[in-house]
C-alpha cells in the first residue's frame, strides 16, 4: 500500500485503492474508490469533496438499490443500518449534522500497511 503524508492536492482526482493517506488535506478534488483494494485516511480533511464510487463499489451501491427497490427492501435497510450503526467500532460511517442538514461521513479507518503485501492484497501469502 502506498503511504502519502502531510500533502495537499486541490482539484485532483484521487484514487484511493491501495492508498493510505495521512494528515493530507484535500480541496474540491474528486476522491475516486473502485472497491479493488484497501484504503486508509487518517487524520485527513475534506473540503468540497466529490466522492465517486466506481467498480465493484459502485455494483455494491446498485445492488442494495436494487434490493431496495426490487422487494428486498427489509434486507437494504437491514445492511444500511448495520453500517451506521451506534457502535463506532462496528461502522464505517457516521451520521453527522452540518447546518440543520445530515451528512454521511465515511471514516476509512487506520489500516497497518505491514497488514498487506505489495499488491495490496491482506495477509502476507
Amino acid at each position: 500500500m502506498n503511504v502519502t503524508v502531510k500533502q495537499t492536492y486541490t482539484d485532483q482526482e484521487i484514487i484511493l485503492d491501495y492508498h493510505k493517506y495521512v494528515e493530507c488535506t484535500f480541496e474540491e478534488c474528486t476522491i475516486v474508490y473502485h472497491g479493488n483494494g484497501p484504503t486508509a485516511a487518517d487524520e485527513c480533511q475534506f473540503q468540497d469533496c466529490r466522492f465517486d464510487f466506481r467498480a465493484s463499489a459502485s455494483s455494491t451501491f446498485s445492488t442494495l438499490r436494487s434490493f431496495f427497490h426490487g422487494g428486498l427492501e427489509e434486507v437494504a435497510t437491514d445492511v444500511l443500518a448495520s453500517i451506521v450503526a451506534p457502535d463506532e467500532n462496528a461502522s464505517p460511517l457516521r451520521v453527522l449534522e452540518q447546518g440543520g442538514q445530515a451528512r454521511l461521513l465515511l471514516d476509512l479507518g487506520r489500516v497497518d500497511p505491514d497488514d498487506f503485501s505489495p499488491n495490496g492484497q491482506h495477509g502476507t501469502s
